[in-house]
């Protein structure tokens, strides 16, 4: 079993993968909890002695990193190995700078590309959400836009009287009312975030030339989905499978 990590800007989440599938539950935690110099989310994590073959970490937030590496090598005895540009990964970098490009979006591309899948438009919807272009097995960089979430954040941080809700609670049940202030403001991140997705999608396959698989995940990829073409496939753990498929294409820098 590999221990993969993904620190993204709102949560630290982590699994265990073996051969590619998830084991067991992901585990979740607030990054704003790996401030204290220790991170709560790993206190289940298996001792030295239970089979851990090695572990990754993907992270964008550059603070956290150290904390969580030296955490991982106290409980496990492994060194994890942090995902960057420096790795081999499934497809070629097609773009100008790749040190400049967010890690996460390359671990979700890493997830679906493989040997027999070389096109996709990958769809990462957080607190912000990236899609992303893979064609003809060499990634070609994509577009970034706000997240629901971080989309209501800014409205309600920038203007006297707009409450501050969350997408996700407001989307849980049923679908806002647009009689409601709250569920205007619902409504707009919703439409905001889909119409967002569908002209990057439109615009990055206008690029290949053709139509491309696409893939959903994260965290708010379930809400928002509701909204999107149900023929797109919805992968959760899009993220992590990546990093499991990089820990093994580099398992050999692993200490």
């Amino acid at each position: 079993m590999v221990i993969c990590v993904d620190i993204g800007n709102s949560f630290i989440k982590y699994a265990l993968l073996e051969d590619g599938r998830v084991m067991g539950a992901v585990r979740r935690e607030a990054v704003s909890s790996g401030r204290q110099g220790h991170s709560p989310a790993f206190k289940g994590l298996p001792g030295k002695q239970a089979g851990i073959r090695g572990a990754i970490v993907a992270s964008v937030v550059p603070r956290l990193t150290p904390v969580v590496e030296r955490t991982i090598h106290r409980l496990t005895a492994h060194r994890p190995i942090i995902a960057g540009v420096h790795l081999k990964f499934p497809f070629s970098l097609g773009v100008p700078r790749p040190q400049s490009v967010g890690i996460d979006r390359l671990c979700c591309a890493a997830g679906f590309i493989d040997g027999r899948r070389r096109n996709a438009i990958l769809i990462d919807i957080g607190s912000a959400i990236t899609v992303d272009l893979v064609a003809n097995g060499r990634y070609k960089g994509g577009i970034i836009l706000a997240g629901p979430d971080l989309a209501l954040w800014a409205l309600a941080s920038h203007t006297e009287q707009l409450p501050e809700i969350a997408f996700s609670k407001s989307r849980r049940h049923s679908k806002p009312k647009f009689d409601t202030t709250k569920g205007a403001m619902a409504l707009g991140a919703e439409i905001g975030a889909t119409g967002g997705i569908l002209e990057a999608v439109r615009f990055l396959e206008r690029k290949a030339g053709r139509r491309i698989p696409k893939v959903l995940t994260g965290g708010a990829a379930e809400a928002v989905s509701k909204t999107l073409p149900r023929s797109w496939h919805h992968d959760p753990h899009l993220v992590l499978k990546g990093l499991f498929r990089l820990w093994k294409l580099n398992s050999r820098l692993a200490s």
